[in-house]
């Protein structure tokens, strides 16, 4: 049975799946971090311009005209607060939703050092209360409670303000951001997913197709070779170094037949000696020395095989350890073979073939070269 992580194409994917999950999970999360910032950013600044505004323009027409460019006091706050509270009909149409509930809309309430309330808009949430001591006058600070985000600050004359806006409408924004992330960064995976399948099966075929190339010669095509084109690819490398493998594997086998041939070639003239003798032993009746000339050409012809059988192994063992190669006298084997084989009587190994030839042999033969004859034209 074959397990799917045990094949390379599967453990490419799985790397591949892995890196893009934690890619896309990582994209993902960084667009949430950098919208869910965004948008409260912008929350903190619709309540900073709102409190701004309502102090510098809703509160402008009921402070006393004399002390419009002087700091105002506390007392000349609370007057203006509680006048302003008094005149919805006067208000400017930005703050008219501080008379209505609506807590959708920005909201803003003022308390005294002690506590007590001074101002609180209408559509202020009753589970709004007033902020304790503020660490630092002049500094916004933030809170969420209930699905709000509040603002606080302390103003340079003791009170306390906090302005601030219901924001599920926002935050069901950003649940459906969050979705439409999730759902968009999993079709995403899907596509690597199925992108890095067909890139790992297009990466992976010279491979299939070495691998069925070694088959084929390995099942005896010893002539079939990998393709390698022109890139310098590393499967072209590997392709390469195969091809010269399976060189050396044919030349070996090559010469394996070689060594089968010429052993037998060899071993079937002292064979053939030996079967000719003995059935021309057992031929007809001999005398003694007749018999002792038989024994001695089987001798002969198996103490050649001997030599052979020993030559063979000599020269396998030096195939095998790429040993030096001998020079060897042609004569002396030609002369050995010929004695085997002549029916006379014929010098013994001890006597030089070139000493036991006849002296007309031992002369060097010649050479019969054309001699020149003179060109005469065609008439």
């Amino acid at each position: 049975m074959k397990i799917p992580l045990h094949s390379l194409r599967w453990r490419l994917q799985l790397w591949h799946a892995l890196i893009s999950l934690v890619l896309i999970v990582a994209a993902c999360l960084l667009a949430d971090r950098l919208v869910t910032r965004e948008r409260f950013e912008g929350i903190k600044r619709e309540l900073f311009d709102f409190e701004r505004s309502f102090f510098t323009h809703g509160l402008a027409d009921h402070r006393p005209n004399d002390s419009k460019d002087t700091p105002p006091t506390l007392q000349m706050i609370k007057q203006a607060l509680q006048d302003f509270s008094l005149s919805k009909e006067a208000a400017p149409p930005s703050f008219l939703h501080l008379f209505e509930d609506d807590p959708r809309k920005p909201y803003i309430a003022y308390w005294g050092e002690d506590g007590s309330n001074i101002f609180r808009a209408a559509n202020t949430p009753p589970r709004v209360t007033a902020p304790a001591d503020v660490a630092e006058r002049y500094r916004w600070e933030e809170s969420q409670e209930n699905k709000n985000l509040l603002l606080t600050r302390s103003h340079r004359s003791g009170l306390k303000i906090l302005v601030g806006r219901d924001i599920s409408d926002d935050l069901a924004a950003l649940t459906r951001f969050r979705l439409l992330l999730a759902l968009g960064g999993s079709a995403i995976f899907l596509v690597a997913l199925a992108g890095g399948w067909w890139l790992a099966g297009r990466a992976l075929v010279p491979i299939d197709t070495i691998a069925l190339t070694a088959s084929r010669i390995a099942d005896g095509n010893l002539d079939e070779r990998i393709e390698i084109d022109e890139s310098d690819s590393e499967l072209n490398r590997l392709a390469a170094v195969l091809n010269g493998t399976f060189d050396k594997l044919s030349d070996s086998i090559e010469k394996q037949k070689r060594f089968t041939a010429d052993a037998s070639h060899e071993l079937r003239t002292p064979l053939t000696i030996i079967l000719s003798e003995t059935q021309r032993g057992l031929r007809h009746e001999r005398n003694a020395e007749s018999y002792r000339g038989i024994i001695a050409n089987c001798q002969t012809a198996a103490e050649r095989m001997r030599r052979l059988v020993d030559s063979l192994l000599q020269l396998a063992r030096e195939d095998l350890t790429n040993g030096s190669v001998e020079l060897v006298d042609l004569a002396d084997i030609a002369f050995d073979a010929a004695r085997e084989l002549s029916p006379w009587p014929m010098p013994t190994n001890q006597d030089s073939p070139s000493t036991s030839l006849p002296p007309k042999l031992r002369a060097p033969l010649p050479i019969w070269r054309p001699s020149p004859t003179p060109f005469s034209p065609m008439p």
